[in-house]
């Protein structure tokens, strides 16, 4: 039995509007952005997951908006 090293390619973002932000990681109800942000108002957005080419995408709502200069927010997942 061999082992092969393996590191995966991962891209995080997070698109609100036309806007996507860079996230250095997420879990369950928040996610933390790489660098701060401009303001957002609550809205609807994406948390899209980018892993070896592979996309997938996860439709979340900001209930608290996103606050200039905040690097943490907190999202809800809508459920399809």
């Amino acid at each position: 039995m061999s082992h092969h090293p393996f590191s995966s390619e991962v891209e995080l973002k997070l698109i609100v509007g036309q806007y996507e932000l860079e996230l250095s990681h997420t879990n369950h109800n928040n996610v933390i952005l790489r660098d701060s942000a401009r303001q957002f108002p609550r809205s609807n957005a994406e948390i899209v997951t980018i892993v070896d080419g592979v996309e997938h995408r996860r439709k979340v709502h900001l209930p608290d908006g996103i606050e200039s200069r905040q690097r943490r927010v907190i999202y809800n997942v809508i459920e399809d």
